[in-house]
């Protein structure tokens, strides 16, 4: 039995075999692949906008809290102006697109999953078809 790799010369060894397995399951579902890689690249855009739609929340909501007490109104709800909330303010806003991208990263994960799954059923079908022209040819 060979000794194991560590595990970074191991990783980049395995890099090598990436156009192949590309090559195997876009021979086998291109389109079911090319999916997967776009499904994939939002996937990976979406925690950077989650993390500055988060910003820009906080931002609005420090700004609302710093007008609030401006006009003359505290966070103790004693004595001064009511908070006025609007609707389709700033704050609104950010919490609402915040809401969209996380309701999307879901939605994105879900939907790899499911092209996975049938991604995986015809590469294993293409393989097994693979397999079987090269035992009849022997």
């Amino acid at each position: 039995m060979s000794e194991p790799v560590p595990a970074p010369r191991g990783f980049f060894r395995e890099l090598r075999y990436i156009p192949q397995t590309l090559g195997l399951a876009w021979g086998a579902a291109p389109r079911w692949t090319l999916l997967w890689i776009l499904l994939l690249l939002a996937q990976g855009l979406l925690p950077l906008s989650i993390v500055w739609l988060s910003r820009e929340l906080v931002d609005e909501l420090v700004a609302a809290i710093r007008a609030h007490s401006a006009a003359g109104g505290g966070l103790g709800g004693g004595g001064g102006a009511a908070f006025a909330f609007e609707p389709f303010g700033p704050l609104a806003l950010a919490a609402i697109l915040l809401g969209a991208a996380l309701l999307a990263a879901e939605l994105l994960r879900s939907a790899l999953e499911y092209v996975q799954a049938a991604q995986a059923e015809l590469v294993h079908d293409h393989v097994s078809g693979l397999v079987h022209a090269q035992t009849v040819r022997v």
